[in-house]
């Protein structure tokens, strides 16, 4: 199964990157198959350190943030794991830290399959309503501009709106607003 989350990774500089992802799971949550497009700062950092962190968050702004890469601050506040291992986002609802065990470039995208070394639950995850739904469905056209183009995907993401407005509040409104933002100012 695919679950949508966050993933965080090493940078060669020290730093850490917070991206979008939606791994495929094993149904006990031990192993997971990590595919990030060629070039990516993910793909980049997974291949020289060969591991990180994927959580559950019931946050929608972060999730648009890393999905559309709309960092216009500090990074959300990170918590080491354990003394030399990976760090996981403070506030989120599950984090599972891995290992990359194999990988795979020989199909259309790379297939960075992992081991679950540790994990560990921060808080209850509420679940979503509509509203996040749509908010992560707009995010992810969003992020596909170039390959579905400008015009279609603003008639998607307009398509989704009203079940933000029905059944969204502050934080879903503010998330909405961000992928609305970003797409209009996508070239066509």
């Amino acid at each position: 199964m695919i679950l949508e989350g966050l993933a965080t990774t090493l940078n060669r500089d020290g730093g850490w990157n917070i991206s979008a992802m939606g791994p495929l799971w094993d149904r006990e949550m031990r192993t997971l198959v990590l595919r990030p497009f060629p070039g990516s700062v993910t793909y980049d950092n997974l291949g020289r350190e060969r591991q990180g962190v994927w959580h559950v968050t019931d946050d929608s702004r972060l999730l648009v943030r890393a999905a559309l890469n709309l960092w216009d601050g500090p990074l959300p506040e990170l918590t080491e794991t354990s003394p030399g291992g990976c760090w996981r986002l403070t506030d989120c609802c599950r984090w599972y830290a891995f290992r990359v065990e194999r990988v795979d470039e020989s199909g259309e995208r790379p297939r960075f399959e992992a081991v679950v070394t540790d994990s560990g639950r921060v808080r209850d995850f509420v679940g979503w309503n509509r509203a996040r739904h749509a908010v992560i469905e707009a995010a992810i056209l969003a992020s596909r501009i170039p390959q579905l183009g400008r015009d279609h995907v603003l008639v998607e993401i307009t398509r989704l709106e009203s079940a933000v407005t029905k059944t969204g509040d502050d934080a879903e409104f503010e998330a909405f607003e961000l992928v609305q933002r970003f797409a209009a100012n996508q070239p066509k």
